[in-house]
This record gives structure tokens, C-alpha cells and sequence, in this order.
């Protein structure tokens, strides 16, 4: 189909003009958004992480914790194939998502 507009360019009275960054938003993202929530991210948890590492929670003891709760969940249930693949695919698609919306949307900046 073509088109062919020969007229003047006629807006409506209520647009609004939309800057590059804006067009960026709305086309999709890049790295650099990704970068910027990931930073954004990092210093708004800031309080959130001295406040646990005081308390002694650090990212090493959740780790330990995960790992503990995992071997619990495959003595309970059973197959730790079936279990641990179920658990990888949850986790995998969790961080493939999280990234996706982190990379399209801006949120921490």
C-alpha cells in the first residue's frame, strides 16, 4: 500500500514532542539502559546491604543457604535429576527474565 501526503504535517493540539531517550524507551532497550538499572540497583540496596552484612548475612552464608535447602528439597522429594532440573530451569528463566526487563525498562535510574 502507498501513501502519498503532499499537505502540511498537522499535529493535534494536545501532542507532546518526545526526545531521543524517550524514543529509545519505546523502541526497546540497550546495554546501556541495562548498565544504568544495574548500577541504579546496586545504590539504592546499598542500606539494605550493610544493614544485613552487620547482621552477618552476607552473600556467601546465602549461597550456603540455597545450596543447604536444595540437597534438603532432593532428600524429600526424591529424584534429584527431576528436582535439580526443575530448580535450574526456575532459576535460569528467573535471571533470563529479570535481564530482559532490566535491559527494556527503565526502573533504577
Amino acid at each position: 500500500m502507498e501513501m502519498c501526503y503532499d499537505g502540511a504535517l498537522v499535529m493535534p493540539k494536545n501532542y507532546v514532542a518526545v526526545t531521543e531517550e524517550e524514543m529509545t524507551y519505546v523502541d526497546g532497550g540497550t546495554l546501556t539502559n541495562l548498565k544504568k538499572n544495574i548500577v541504579g540497583l546496586w545504590q539504592r540496596s546499598a542500606g539494605a546491604r550493610a544493614t544485613l552484612k552487620s547482621n552477618g548475612i552476607t552473600l556467601g552464608s546465602l549461597g550456603s543457604l540455597g545450596y543447604c535447602s536444595y540437597w534438603w528439597v532432593v532428600a524429600k522429594v526424591g529424584s534429584a535429576a527431576v528436582v535439580g532440573g526443575a530448580l535450574g530451569i526456575a532459576a535460569f528463566g528467573s535471571v533470563v527474565a529479570a535481564g530482559i526487563y532490566l535491559y527494556n525498562k527503565r526502573v533504577f535510574y
